[in-house]
C-alpha cells in the first residue's frame, strides 16, 4: 500500500500563485489574443483577394488590398475588435468595396456625376473598347482620357445616355468614339462574405494565442 499525503500549506501556496491570475490578467491575455485573432484574419484576406480565383475576378490591385484593416488595440477593458475592409472610415478603397459587402447601391464616383453634368444616381458603365487593368478595371489615366471637353452625352433609344468623344487631332478630324453610357446604378448582390471568410481563422486564432498567453501567465506565478 502507497499511502499519500498532500499538505494543506502546498495546496495554500498553490492557491496564492493561482490568486496571481486575476481577472486583469486574463482580460489582458485575452486583449492579446484578440488583437493576434483579427490581424491574423486582416492577412489571411487579403492573401485570398490577391488570388485571381478569389472573390475578387483576376485578384485584387494593391489599392483595393489597401482597404482591409484590423484593429490597432485592443483595450482589456473592453475587448472589442474589427476587422474587414475600412468601408466605415474615410477610406476610398473600403467605400469602393462597400457595395461588395452589403450589397448596397453602388456609390456614385464624381467621374459619374461630371459626365452627367452634375446629376446624382447615374453610373457609367465603359466601353468594352476602352483598355483596362488585368483586374478588368479603368484606370484613373484612362478616366482622365475620357473626362475632356471633347466629351459629350446623347440620349439613346434604349433609355440611357451614351458618352462619346470627339477626335481632337487634324488626321482624325470628324470622328466621333463611344465610350460608355451612363445608367441609374443597380444593386449589387452581395458577393464577399466576411463572417464564412474569416470567423474560423478568428477563432482558431484567438484559441491559440489565448492559450499560449495563460501559459505564459501561469509560468510567470511559479508554474513551469
Amino acid at each position: 500500500m502507497l499511502n499519500l499525503t498532500i499538505e494543506s500549506g502546498d495546496l495554500s501556496h498553490v492557491a496564492a500563485q493561482l490568486a496571481l491570475l486575476t481577472e486583469q490578467r486574463i482580460r489582458q491575455d485575452a486583449a492579446l489574443a484578440l488583437k493576434a485573432a483579427v490581424t491574423t484574419a486582416r492577412d489571411q484576406l487579403r492573401s485570398d483577394l490577391s488570388d485571381p480565383a478569389g472573390p475578387i475576378e483576376g485578384g485584387a490591385t494593391r489599392w483595393t488590398i489597401g482597404g482591409t484593416y484590423a484593429s490597432r488595440y485592443v483595450r482589456p477593458q473592453e475587448l472589442t475588435a474589427s476587422v474587414g475592409f475600412a468601408s466605415d472610415q474615410p477610406h476610398a478603397a473600403g467605400r469602393y468595396l462597400r457595395p461588395l459587402i452589403r450589397g448596397a447601391t453602388p456609390i456614385t464616383k464624381a467621374v459619374d456625376i461630371r459626365l452627367a453634368g452634375g446629376a446624382r444616381g447615374l453610373a457609367f458603365h465603359p466601353s468594352r473598347n476602352l483598355p483596362r487593368t488585368a483586374q478588368g478595371n479603368i484606370s484613373r489615366a484612362t478616366f482622365g482620357r475620357v473626362l475632356t471637353a471633347s466629351t459629350f452625352t446623347r440620349p439613346l433609344r434604349t433609355g440611357a445616355i451614351g458618352v462619346f468623344q470627339r477626335a481632337t487631332s487634324k488626321r482624325n478630324a470628324g470622328e466621333v468614339r463611344f465610350l460608355g453610357v451612363l445608367k441609374p446604378g443597380r444593386q449589387r448582390r452581395r458577393t464577399i462574405d466576411l463572417e464564412q471568410l474569416l470567423l474560423p481563422t478568428i477563432a482558431r486564432s484567438f484559441q491559440q494565442t489565448m492559450l499560449t498567453e495563460l501559459q505564459r501567465s501561469l509560468a510567470k506565478t511559479g508554474f513551469a
